[in-house]
């Protein structure tokens, strides 16, 4: 079981499902100027990171998505963390949003996972 933490306007959401290892989905609701922090699971020392998947996402001209930090709390390779990903409502409409799990010098490689996140701005 997977679990993602979603920040909406400073209040701590943590959500677990069950789905299958290389893909999960969510939906999130923004007002136009909203903004919502989507914590993905790294593991640090393994050179993966997650990237916005733009051939695979759709409606981003109602979003600006920008990176945050990366967190690793126990300060050891091989240790799990956070990568933070700040998404704010730009225009009303729909967005599609693809995030995925790889290495930059492995552009070509299929991503180890990825994450979806249908985005409604009102």
């Amino acid at each position: 079981m997977k679990s993602m933490r979603v920040v909406v306007a400073s209040v701590a959401v943590a959500v677990s499902v069950g789905c299958a290892p290389e893909s999960d989905v969510r939906d999130i609701a923004l007002r136009i100027g909203g903004t919502t922090t989507v914590m993905l699971p790294v593991t640090a020392g393994t050179g993966y990171g997650w990237s916005v998947d733009a051939a695979r996402s759709s409606g981003m001209e109602c979003l600006v998505v920008t990176p945050g930090a990366t967190k690793f709390p126990s300060g050891r390779v091989g240790g799990a963390g956070e990568q933070e990903w700040h998404v704010e409502g730009h225009a009303a409409g729909q967005a599609d949003l693809t995030f995925v799990y790889q290495r930059p010098w492995e552009p070509v490689a299929p991503a180890a996972r990825s994450t979806e996140i249908h985005v409604s701005v009102q």
